[in-house]
């Protein structure tokens, strides 16, 4: 059974469970006991995303220091949001990133312990790599990663932010702003 994060007549959000492994898994949906014709997704060990607020494309969630979004300053009117500083801390709020150690457990935040990737992700900024500091498991949220980079030296102004795992390199169409 996956753990349900969301479910509406149109959509259902849920965590791959841990255990699966494989290339294609069967997944099959029941709704008040009724089982639905089941149907085949593709599974890879890694499959990198950034979060962003504009579904998959610009502004990513990404972090400073402060709180505030790596993005140009009133972008998102009432949202707090500045330039990331080359050379800071910056959180980077990801999917996708794989297996981590300790493991965990399906359905479960990670608040009770510190829970690494196996995997370590490549993260470019305006094409420049940043030093990773940590990729892991976010404490708060069920199947959330967090990837905690310093920022590189890079011009300054709106800049594509990629990860790189597993031979996949996400989309250049996520940006962050960097003073």
């Amino acid at each position: 059974p996956a753990p349900l994060l969301f479910v509406s007549s149109k959509q259902i959000n849920l965590q791959v469970p841990w255990e699966v492994a494989g290339t294609t898994a069967d997944i099959v949906v029941t709704v008040d006991g009724n089982a639905l014709a089941p149907f085949q997704a593709h599974i890879g060990p890694v499959s990198p995303g950034v979060f962003t607020t504009q579904s998959g494309t610009g502004q990513a969630i990404a972090i400073n220091p402060d709180g505030s979004l790596a993005g140009p300053e009133g972008s998102i009117p009432g949202t707090a949001l500045h330039p990331a500083k080359v050379g800071e801390a910056l959180v980077i709020l990801a999917t996708g990133l794989g297996p981590v150690t300790p493991k965990a457990i399906d359905g479960d935040n990670s608040s009770d312990a510190l829970r690494k990737t196996v995997s370590m992700p490549k993260v470019l900024i305006a094409g420049e790599p940043a030093e990773v500091q940590f990729s892991g498991l976010s404490p708060q949220f069920v199947g959330l990663n967090q990837i905690n980079v310093t920022v590189p030296q890079v011009k300054a102004g709106v800049a594509p932010l990629q990860i790189s795992m597993g031979g996949i390199t996400t989309s250049n169409q996520v940006t962050i702003a960097v003073q």
